[in-house]
């Protein structure tokens, strides 16, 4: 519904983002109706047969999508400069939609977190203090990120 309802930007932390998910669906629609999408993913869960990061698919479609819908994981070591501390995991889940309003919660944006398991999100609608918290934790792990899907620049073909 957050999705649905958003009209400028959405911003999106979340460990697992499965593409066949009902919300990975709601974001392709609310980056053609022009809403400003930027997603930080995890990038260390594996495929067991490739060895290779299980988002790789998805990226390679959201390469595709026309406006852009940028996407950054962990950099280990930008992280490392930046905190001081060594990590390579980035677990958050949370989205903020306009600014406005914002979720948390234990739940992977995939089919299993509403099908399998007992996972849940806390919905903060009007909250802006709750929803700077978020963005300023955004923010800075945007500022840690490497890119996967980035805008093309002024004079590059895409």
């Amino acid at each position: 519904d957050m999705i649905r309802r958003a009209k400028k930007t959405i911003d999106i932390a979340s460990y697992i983002l499965d593409n066949r998910s009902d919300e990975y669906f709601e974001l392709l629609k609310a980056n053609q109706r022009g809403i400003k999408i930027r997603i930080f993913l995890d990038e260390s869960i594996k495929d067991f047969v490739t060895g290779k990061p299980i988002i790789d698919p998805m990226i390679e479609d959201l390469k595709k999508e026309s406006p852009v819908i940028e996407v950054k994981v962990l950099d280990p070591e930008e992280t490392e400069r930046l905190t001081g501390v060594p990590f390579k995991t980035m677990h958050e889940k949370f989205g903020i939609f306009d600014g406005r309003n914002c979720y948390n919660g234990s739940a992977n944006i995939s089919r299993l977190a509403t099908l399998l398991y007992y996972e849940n999100r806390f919905f903060f609608w009007n909250c802006p203090s709750v929803v700077t918290a978020f963005q300023e934790e955004f923010n800075r792990l945007w500022k840690m990120g490497r890119w996967r899907v980035k805008p093309a620049q002024a004079g590059e073909k895409k």
